[in-house]
């Protein structure tokens, strides 16, 4: 039996055989197998090319799968349930990594590289340690005049969020958890109000800003030395 590597790699096994009858009649057979070798890398689809968000967990770090990252592989002899193994680099995430490297090796030792930039965002560690440096985000300010009904007294309190249909976020705090500080600048609206401002601070001294014109109505002019209206002479 000879065993011969071929050119592509594969392997020939040639298995020589004699067979004789009781009459010493004999015939020589000889046998020639070739075993294919795979060759064939396997195949990513999906791997990112712009920047990857990657949301730390409260100890600061991330491991996410090939699904988190919309991440499949295929390979011409095995499949991502068999066959195909994975290593991730770095295996954790934190907020100084840059770049993540995902290595997709199949049965035969082929190997195929996917690697693209990442964000790390929020966890623990970055937000804990005052290295946070991401400001709270407002959705929804409003770029028309706001319509603000004043009272009898000819005040009123500044739109809530709700009303205005503003929503407010950050990446290391929520409003529900008491992790941002917001404020609106005038505390009352009054008849002479023209420009509202929301701000949002986060834990770590970032800062928003939401300015919106609004235009009061309504109210007793009369009492509070509002009216700009001429007497008028009858007769």
């Amino acid at each position: 039996m000879s065993r011969t590597t071929l050119d592509d790699g594969s392997l020939e096994i040639i298995e020589t055989y004699t067979i004789s009858d009781e009459s010493e009649n004999s015939r020589e057979y000889t046998i020639s197998t070739i075993y294919l070798s795979d060759t064939e890398t396997p195949q990513f689809q999906g791997c990112p090319v712009d920047i990857v968000p990657i949301q730390l967990n409260e100890s600061g770090t991330a491991t996410p799968s090939l699904e988190d990252l919309g991440i499949s592989v295929a390979d011409n002899c095995s499949t991502n349930e068999g066959g195909v193994t994975f290593t991730f680099e770095p295996e954790v995430i934190t907020a100084e990594t840059q770049e993540c490297i995902i290595t997709a090796t199949d049965a035969e030792g082929n190997s195929a590289e996917c690697r693209f930039p990442v964000e790390p965002i929020g966890g623990g560690e970055t937000c804990a340690n005052g290295t946070d440096n991401e400001a709270p985000k407002i959705d929804g300010c409003p770029g028309d005049v706001v319509i603000v009904e004043l009272n009898a007294n000819g005040e009123a309190f500044p739109p809530s969020l709700d009303s205005l249909s503003i929503s407010i976020s950050d990446n290391c705090g929520s409003i529900a958890n008491g992790d941002l500080f917001i404020t609106f600048e005038p505390e009352v609206i009054t008849a002479n109000t023209q420009i509202c401002i929301i701000r949002v601070v986060d834990a770590n001294g970032n800062e928003a800003e939401c300015a919106f014109p609004v235009e009061p109505i309504g109210g007793d002019p009369c009492a509070f030395g509002n009216d700009n209206e001429d007497p008028v002479i009858d007769g």
